[in-house]
């Protein structure tokens, strides 16, 4: 790792020990989604380690870094952000849709340019990886959406606390435009952060061998 890499890693590991911290103030209050969302957030973050050690890759830290304020911002809403309806906190659900859809975005982009360069017979132009990026956002993006509905529909059959959560149509329409809004900002000018992702996809991808 180089020295200019070195703050967001440290950065990332910070986040990390603060999603730990959620999970034990979760596990203390007695808050069900805090612990669910924060355990699932720190295995999310836990993949980049995985990954570097089983392919001997790096993962940029600044993609790293990403990828712990996607959670910890997600984990972090549960403590109240999310219900927000009023003043600059309000805007929480959406600022939160949008860094993970950018990261969605990114993966995406990353896996379509690995394909495009592993084989001569795949040629997807600059237009198409727009449309495709934006696409597959709005994609993760509506899903996500049912996801949340059937998530909270299922637990109040139960009586559980739910552990994803929805606030009504308006949320869920300003949740769609932020993450569309993501995958058309990493479309255009992020796409830079995602190409260590790029050519590891490409070196390990089944069949790269035959180009």
């Amino acid at each position: 790792m180089t020295d200019d890499g070195r703050p967001f890693a440290v950065a990332a590991r910070f986040g990390q020990l603060l999603l730990v911290a959620l999970v034990g103030y979760g596990a203390l209050a007695g808050r069900l989604t805090v612990v669910t969302n924060g355990l699932l957030a720190l295995a999310l973050t836990g993949v980049p380690a995985v990954v570097d050690w089983y392919y001997a890759h790096e993962t940029d830290p600044r993609l790293l870094l990403w990828i712990v304020l996607a959670a910890l911002l997600h984990v972090a809403g549960f403590l109240g952000a999310y219900s927000v309806q009023t003043g600059l906190l309000s805007w929480y659900d959406q600022v939160a849709h949008m860094v993970s859809a950018a990261l969605v975005a990114g993966v995406g982009y990353a896996i379509l340019v690995a394909l495009d360069r592993r084989s001569r017979r795949n040629r997807f132009p600059g237009s198409f990886r727009f449309v495709f990026t934006v696409a597959l956002v709005m994609a993760v993006g509506v899903s996500w959406e049912i996801l949340e509905f059937g998530a909270g529909t299922v637990a109040g059959l139960l009586g559980a606390d739910e552990v994803l959560v929805q606030y009504g149509t308006d949320d869920i329409v300003f949740d769609l435009t932020f993450n569309t809004l993501a995958g058309v900002l990493v479309a255009v000018w992020g796409t830079g952060y995602f190409t260590g992702l790029t050519s590891l996809f490409r070196r390990h991808w089944p069949g790269s061998g035959n180009s």
